[in-house]
């Protein structure tokens, strides 16, 4: 017998789009529309709508058509719609057709809803275009509605990456780039919705299904009768009929052993990105109202929402919003995830910043909402450090979210459900969603590629799919709600189930019991290794800036000690301008340049507050104490300058390179024979994809060394002598600079670079005549042990990794370590010389999603030291990194004779209570024992260790402080890479 059904998928899809979708609506009657172009920053609600006066602007409506054109880039424009309502008007819908392509919800312009006494009533945006009529009119009555509009410029086009002047702030608005297409009231077709439901299902699960299956073939000829009943004359009976064909196909029940997946609504929505700041605390209003439309309308839904500051943004912006919100909290139907206060990137941040990101965000979810949030959040953050585990354990969260490592461009991740193991030992129950997203659709192929994608199938037959548009906010549909409802049980498809995130770490939890699924170590993202570059003024003040405010928290504490007030709100609103800095999309530097426009007048804010604090006479730093050491010299011959002292002897060569260090102290030579330290590589920067984010292993076959210094100058000044060889090349200019001071083990390099090339890298190299496979990379409270050969994919897959203040390579009982003031992407290898080649990557020069990235003027300094224990790397990296004088040092001394146990914070309690915190973690990664030694401007104490939320918590560090008085100091014994918190209480 022929096939009736070989064309029948290819039929549905036309059906879909030509003929059923169309009959959805029927028109009824056009919108009258007026409009108010604001031409620059957005206003408050209540401005536009005409129930509060300003200065600074008033509201001047003229007459609008459908068809015309509006909005400049980055402007807003209110739209005011007006008609009378039919008798019945629950069953019509407005339907706003603002200009937009049917695709990149969040990317484009985007609308939210107001009535005329300000209430919001829902937003707008590609898949979401419909306003009930019920919700802004009564029947048969006159009824008015505004639309906020913003005009959004598409800044990730098809096809991608192509470089743009738009994500610059507006400087002028004369080009109107969207078409307002349609504005009408519309009678809804409710059964030919839902029969565009029915179909979508059953046609992708077919599409889901081999070839040769009954099942496929039986729901194909129900789809063909379907369509053959359907009228597209008579389209709200007929699809009636249409859906009875298809109905016995959908009550068919799941399969016993059916994958089950655990739905929720999620909108991922980037704290800055393609838009700045500004804007994303709009796109938070605007999917919250949809959101909370949806809530009221499908009692299944449940909705996950991460970033205590986009809760505040809302709490302080949108009042009403949040207040629904908060009822919908309280009910568990809304429910708050990640316990930070953004998203942060996982690897650049320093261990104390991710503490505080998990202090503030929790603090605030407690303050709010009563409780802490149970899942670290972070879903799409660019690699994941191995202290996170411990982070988050002690934030009060015991499970784990993230999928983007599924973005590895080597490597399959080999789990999808399992224990993630911290550098520390911690473990957290981790899962990562088999549907490879955190946007989908509630679709026939993301339910199957979940359940035959899912790595764990062996212990657990359960995930979790996250749906809704993100990044630019917009979150789940009714349609994906239904999708889901449809998807409950349903024969051959995974069970769906809407729910949140604790019932099904619940479940996981006990399907892992035995399961010895585990992965030790960091998250490395096999992908977007560019972030660890890009922007690189913004790494580095959010490094000094970090160092600062660890300065001005002790400093402050001094003074509160002293009798001053301690300045808590100066503090909170450092760290909370900090915290968001550290944005994942922000300080990995990938945004648009607006942003980081906005970023610098902060950070410029933040260090001068932060400046004031560290001045003040109460926290005035004791004069520090100087030792004497023979003079640094240099001696000039031959064309080669030698820079000498105590511990070490350089010789810089004619082309301004380093070609012989010398360690007097074991007298190894550290540079390999024939090879130079200093040397400037460039190589072609052009990624595949994704500019700022990516270096392409490919480019760096392209390397061109800067092999003739303009200049080479040796002075002796500031204490120390120095060596600058400057080089010219395209349109920029470098000086390296090479310096030793009495007295240092450590041998100087400064980089400054005036920068203004294209697509281009520029490295650092350092090679060294060291044998060693592996090496020490400074991370977040301690450090991760990275292969430097190529055995393996994993290995030859990280070519370029992040390292914080320094890293170290050992040789037995010999070692050399790099410290940095400010860089954070290396690439250590083994050349074919022999010995580690450090590759330091100083520059980029992207021209998406910032054409002016990277270029201008930057100065970084690293410091060389041979020595085979990494505590005196360690030293030297905080003595690099110090802003200013020692003040943690003048309240706490750590007496520890392995040197291991390091001083992250001390400042006042975040509760008010006057109360001491001190952060301590061992660097070293060994057991070690200390005592710490306080000052005596805190008296008497006790003392209990607290989590990060700065609540009690016991892990056994055999706490003990004698008679509780400052002079008899605390006794503590910390596990390798253990972060200990204490509370000292004054009596």
């Amino acid at each position: 017998m022929h096939s009736k059904t070989s064309r029948t998928l290819e039929r549905c899809e036309r059906a879909l789009r030509d003929r059923i979708r169309p009959r959805i609506y029927e028109s009824a009657s056009s919108l009258q529309i007026e409009s108010w172009a604001v031409g620059g920053e957005p206003i408050p609600a209540k401005i536009a709508l005409g129930l509060e006066d300003s200065s600074e602007a008033t509201p001047k409506f003229t007459p609008f058509t459908a068809g015309q054109m509006w909005g400049a880039p980055w402007d807003t424009v209110w739209f005011k719609f007006s008609g009378t309502a039919p008798q019945d008007p629950e069953n019509y819908e407005c339907v706003i057709d603002l200009g937009w392509e049917d695709h990149s919800v969040g990317f484009q312009c985007e609308g939210l809803v107001y009535l005329p006494d300000g209430t919001v009533v829902k937003a707008l945006n590609p898949k979401n275009r419909w306003i009930r009529l019920g919700d802004v009119a009564q029947p048969g009555q006159p009824f008015i509605f505004f639309i906020e509009a913003a005009s959004n410029p598409l800044l990730l086009e098809v096809p991608p990456f192509r470089p743009t002047a738009l994500g610059e702030k507006p400087t002028s608005f004369d080009t109107q780039i969207y078409q307002l297409r349609d504005a009408s009231i519309y009678r809804k077709n409710a059964e030919v919705a839902q029969l565009v439901i029915d179909i979508e299902v059953l046609e992708g699960l077919a599409k889901s299904l081999p070839a040769d299956t009954a099942r496929r073939e039986r729901i194909l000829i129900a789809l063909e009768r379907s369509l053959n009943a359907f009228d597209g004359k008579d389209p709200e009976e007929s699809a009636k009929v249409a859906r009875a064909h298809l109905r016995p196909q959908l009550a068919l029940p799941a399969n016993a052993s059916a994958h089950k997946t655990t739905a929720m609504g999620h909108a991922h929505i980037d704290s800055a990105w393609l838009w700045p700041v500004r804007e994303t605390k709009r796109k938070v209003a605007r999917t919250v109202a949809n959101v909370l439309s949806l809530l009221e309308a499908h009692d299944e839904f449940v909705f996950t929402m991460s970033s205590a500051l986009q809760y505040k943004w809302l709490e302080e912006n949108y009042p009403q919003l949040f207040a629904r919100l908060s009822k919908f909290v309280e009910q568990g139907r809304i429910i708050p995830v990640g316990g930070m206060w953004v998203e942060p990137d996982g690897m650049v941040p320093s261990g104390e910043s991710l503490a505080r990101q998990v202090l503030y965000g929790q603090s605030y979810f407690k303050d709010k909402f009563g409780k802490y949030c149970e899942v670290m959040w972070l879903p799409d953050s660019f690699g994941y450090s191995g202290s996170l585990p411990q982070i988050a354990k002690q934030g009060g969260m015991n499970h784990f979210l993230t999928q983007k490592i599924s973005w590895n461009d080597t490597n399959t991740f080999p789990h999808h459900s399992f224990y993630w193991e911290g550098i520390d030992g911690t473990r957290i129950l981790t899962h990562f969603p088999p549907s490879d997203t955190y946007g989908a659709e509630v679709t026939a192929q993301e339910l199957d590629r979940a359940a035959k994608n899912y790595r764990d199938k062996a212990i657990s037959d359960h995930s979790i799919l996250l749906f809704g548009y993100g990044d630019g906010g917009g979150g789940p549909t009714r349609e994906m709600i239904e999708r889901a409802r449809r998807f409950e049980n349903l024969e051959d498809a995974p069970r769906v189930t809407q729910g949140g995130p604790e019932g099904f770490f619940g479940d996981l939890e006990k399907d892992l019991a035995d399961s010895d699924a585990c992965w030790s170590g960091e998250l490395y993202l096999e992908l977007h290794r560019g972030t660890f570059t890009t922007q690189s003024n913004t790494k580095t003040a959010n490094r000094r800036l970090e160092s600062m405010i660890r300065q001005a928290e002790a400093a402050a504490t001094i003074g509160m000690l002293k009798g001053a007030p301690y300045p808590t709100a100066d503090l909170d609103a450092a760290w909370e301008d900090l915290l968001l800095g550290q944005f994942h999309d922000i300080l990995p530097g990938t945004s648009i340049n607006w942003v980081y426009q906005d970023t610098d007048q902060m950070y410029e804010a933040m260090g001068a507050s932060l400046a004031k604090i560290i001045g003040s006479e109460a926290g005035k730093p004791q004069a520090k104490q100087v030792g004497e050491h023979e003079q640094a010299t240099y001696t000039s011959k031959n064309g080669e300058t030698v820079l000498e002292n105590q511990a070490i002897k350089a010789t810089i060569n004619g082309g301004g390179w380093v070609t012989s260090i010398i360690d007097k102290e074991s007298g190894r030579q550290l540079i390999p024979e024939g090879e130079a330290l200093g040397k400037l590589a460039l190589y072609k920067d052009e990624p595949v994809v994704w500019d700022a984010w990516d270096i392409d292993k490919n480019g760096l076959d392209t390397e061109v060394i800067l092999d003739s210094a303009q200049s080479i100058k040796a002075a002796d000044e500031d204490g120390a002598v120095k060596v600058a060889a400057t080089y010219t090349f395209g349109e920029s200019e470098a000086t390296v600079t090479y310096s030793l001071s009495a007295g240092s083990p450590m041998l100087g390099v400064t980089l400054d670079v005036d920068w203004h090339e294209e697509e281009k890298l520029l490295k650092l190299l350092m090679p060294f005549d060291i044998h060693a496979g592996s090496a020490l990379f400074e991370s977040q409270f301690g450090f991760v042990e990275r292969s430097i050969n190529e055995n393996t994919s994993w290995d030859a897959a990280r070519f370029e990794t992040c390292a914080h203040r320094w890293l170290h390579i050992k040789e037995g009982a010999f070692g050399i370590g790099v410290v940095n003031d400010s860089s954070y992407g290396y690439s250590v290898g083994k050349p074919k010389t022999g010995g580690a080649l450090v590759g330091a990557s100083v520059l980029r020069a992207p021209n998406y999603p910032d054409p002016y990235a990277d270029r201008g003027k930057h100065t970084k300094k690293w410091g060389i030291i041979a020595t085979g224990e990494t505590a005196d790397v360690v030293d030297a990296a905080e003595q690099i990194n110090l802003v200013g004088d020692d003040f943690v040092g003048q309240l706490v001394q750590v007496q520890d004779a392995s040197r291991a146990i390091r001083v992250s914070a001390i400042k006042a309690a975040h509760d008010g209570s006057g109360d001491i915190i001190i952060r301590l973690y061992e660097s070293l990664g060994t057991r070690a024992k200390a005592k710490l030694e306080i000052s005596e401007l805190i008296g008497q104490f006790d003392v209990e260790e607290v989590d990060f939320v700065e609540n009690p918590y016991s892990s056994g560090i055999g706490l003990s402080q004698g008679d509780g008085t400052a002079a008899d100091g605390i006794e503590l014994c910390l596990r390798p890479f253990q972060v200990v918190t204490l509370r000292l209480k004054r009596k």
